[in-house]
């Protein structure tokens, strides 16, 4: 989608009066964006190496999430640190994840 310009007043004039956002975009062919003619663009899925969760706890503790979480993240940012510069614009693939 694009973003038409001149409206953001009118969107934040919404957002202010009803704590709803309404962003005003155009599709494909220019008309209004209703998720039915999106813009074309390119889609990049990557698959990882599946992280072992072990078996199944019926309370975990809060460390054992957290500690399933961090290997999670790491493997997400493995595959970012693999694939960034062949799938995003330079600019993108440089900033990494934060």
């Amino acid at each position: 989608f694009k973003r038409v310009d001149g409206f953001e007043e009118a969107s934040d004039w919404l957002y202010k009066r009803t704590g709803f956002g309404l962003p005003f975009v155009t599709a494909r062919f220019g008309l209004p964006m209703f998720g039915l003619l999106p813009m074309p663009t390119d889609i990049h899925v990557r698959w990882g190496a599946p992280i072992e969760v072990g078996m199944p706890v019926q309370e975990p503790t809060d460390d054992e999430v957290e500690r399933l979480f961090c290997q999670y993240l790491d493997a997400l940012r493995k595959i970012f640190d693999e694939h960034a510069h062949t799938c995003l614009p330079p600019e993108v693939a440089a900033r990494g994840l934060r």
